[in-house]
């Protein structure tokens, strides 16, 4: 009579769209044990594991951003005596940030799945084979597209003063103009992380009759798929028109 045992036991978590991602662990346990002379007994067995992940981020932004100061178009005119007068300064900060389409991506590396194959007591003269494949594949798509416009107007002005018909002497001090400002665009930004998985394995070929064959074979497979598309079209428009005359 024929002995061969196989033994799977698979754990599934269920898979969202929350990363991170942990993909999935077997216990594997395959023996072709106690069979008589001359038999051939032959398994085949393995795992195959999928994981896949898409993310689509989109974004559109349109920032009109208009910063307008003014202390000037001051006017003294028709006085008698002197004419002395200051216009304030102006100091004017503008800045825009925009961050977008940050995407984050861990498959994490699951707990240790453990295989045991064994070929054990089997008679002489036979022919024993035990093949066994593990197959993990991970596909990961990212897809981003940011569309980003910043139209910026920074207007500031301490002249155009005038001092017409006056009698005396006439002076006019304009102020100062301090202008600053910062413009940041941080798009598209994709981090892809993929941890390996571990195997705890046992092979056991012992007690086999004479002029026995007895073959393992375990093969791994492990792919790793990873595809990302980014589309980035900023338009910068900044104007500043600043006047102390």
């Amino acid at each position: 009579m024929k002995r061969i045992r196989l033994i799977l036991a698979a754990a599934l978590p269920a898979l969202f769209l929350v990363l991170p991602v942990v993909p999935v662990f077997a216990d594997i346990q395959v023996e072709v044990s106690g069979n008589g002379d001359g038999s051939q007994n032959s398994v085949t067995t393995g795992t195959n594991q999928n994981t896949t992940i898409a993310q689509t981020n989109e974004a559109a932004v349109d920032n009109s951003v208009s910063s307008e100061a003014n202390t000037g178009e001051n006017t003294a005119n028709d006085n008698s005596g002197a004419v002395a007068f200051s216009t304030g300064d102006i100091s004017s900060q503008t800045n825009v940030t925009n961050t977008l389409n940050n995407s984050v991506t861990e498959v994490a590396g699951c707990c240790e799945s453990t295989l045991d194959v064994t070929i054990d007591g089997n008679g002489a003269d036979s022919v024993n084979t035990i093949h066994t494949e593990l197959t993990t594949t991970t596909t990961i798509n990212v897809s981003q597209v940011a569309n980003v416009t910043n139209n910026i107007n920074i207007s500031a002005n301490t002249g155009r003063n005038t001092a017409n018909d006056n009698v005396g002497a006439v002076e006019i001090k304009t102020g100062d103009i301090k202008a600053e400002g910062s413009l940041t665009n941080s798009v598209n930004l994709a981090q892809v992380t993929v941890a390996p998985g571990a195997w705890d394995i046992h092979i056991i070929n012992r007690d086999n009759g004479v002029e026995g064959t007895n073959v393992i074979v375990v093969n791994f497979v492990n792919d790793l798929l990873l595809w990302r598309n980014e589309v980035a079209n900023i338009n910068n428009n900044i104007y500043a028109d600043l006047n102390t005359c």
